[in-house]
């Protein structure tokens, strides 16, 4: 899948297409509809399925952690069967009016054919645009809209909202059900301490940008892919407070692997919160600790094939 960095005044070199148009954050199940709805037209159309966003680290949305990045939110667009994601940068088109973004930027620069956006949609300077302009905006352009309504999980509408707060409480197979797939952190393995490797247990620290969110603290059943396999893996979160304790990070301990991983991109996937983080008395305490938990996930994972990570990550 192709990543076009957009903003005002720069034309895609793609043709016609149809458009999903979102924040994303999350890529949950109402997302996952929504975008759905926009890879079926453009098959209908015989065009390309692409997805417009604004970068993950802009101003849009205002404050608060965000739950995933434009690496991770592309990454789950891709698996969507998206063609191309679109990141624009906010700041270049947040003084357009909602005429001017339709005519200049989704049709003129996008070559926008149809536009696929929820019904709480909104866009143009001060935010003044709706769901309604975007229809009737398109429609003057000779294209179309098509406004998908809310999406409701267990009784309650899906929201990005609930997804984070099952994240903060360590609530993560809840946090899962919203999002259609296993809350994921990707990022670049990093030089640790190397405490986990003299303990026997090497681990691999993996690099979250600033201003996404961390799961609550604690240790993690998780999974992680290397070069095409799935390797069972305990994560923990938190900042390893039986040593010198460090600023808050992700460190994952993957089962059945040896190799070197240092500077290579990994995708850690995040199935069940185990236990609290805590601080141990000594080395041996801690390590049978290890062994407790490494005897849990090997138990609860048995010969299962990666159910949990959905159909398009088996």
């Amino acid at each position: 899948m192709k990543i076009y960095e957009y903003s005002l005044g720069k034309t895609a070199d793609f043709g016609p297409s149809v458009i999903a148009l979102g924040f994303f954050d999350g890529v949950h199940l109402g997302h996952r509809s929504l975008l759905t709805k926009a890879r079926e037209l453009s098959i209908k159309l015989g065009v390309p399925f692409g997805v417009f966003t604004f970068d993950a680290q802009g101003p849009i949305k205002g404050g608060g952690e965000r739950i995933y990045g434009n690496r991770e939110k592309a990454e789950l667009f891709s698996e969507l069967s998206a063609d191309f994601t679109v990141i624009c940068d906010f700041r270049s088109v947040s003084e357009l009016s909602p005429e001017r973004f339709i005519r200049e930027v989704l049709v003129g620069a996008l070559h926008a054919e149809a536009a696929v956006a929820g019904f709480n949609f909104r866009f143009g300077k001060g935010a003044s645009g709706d769901a309604k302009a975007l229809s009737e905006l398109m429609e003057k352009e000779g294209k179309r809209a098509v406004i998908c309504d809310d999406f409701t999980y267990g009784g309650e509408t899906v929201s990005t909202t609930r997804i984070k707060s099952h994240l903060e409480r360590g609530e993560i197979e809840k946090a899962n059900a919203l999002l259609g797939a296993p809350f994921r952190i990707c990022g670049k393995v990093t030089k640790g301490n190397s405490v986990g490797h003299t303990l026997g247990f090497p681990t691999v620290n993996t690099a979250r940008e600033q201003g996404l969110l961390l799961p609550k603290r604690g240790v993690y059943r998780s999974a992680t892919v290397i070069d095409g396999r799935f390797y069972s893996a305990l994560t923990n979160v938190g900042t390893c407070p039986t040593f010198e304790e460090r600023l808050e990070h992700c460190e994952t301990y993957i089962l059945d692997f040896e190799g070197d991983l240092y500077g290579r991109e990994i995708t850690v996937y995040f199935l069940e919160y185990l236990r609290e983080e805590k601080r141990f008395e000594s080395e041996k305490e801690l390590i049978m600790q290890i062994n407790i938990d490494k005897n849990t996930i090997t138990k609860r994972n048995g010969d299962a094939k990666w159910q949990e990570l959905g159909p398009n990550l088996q």
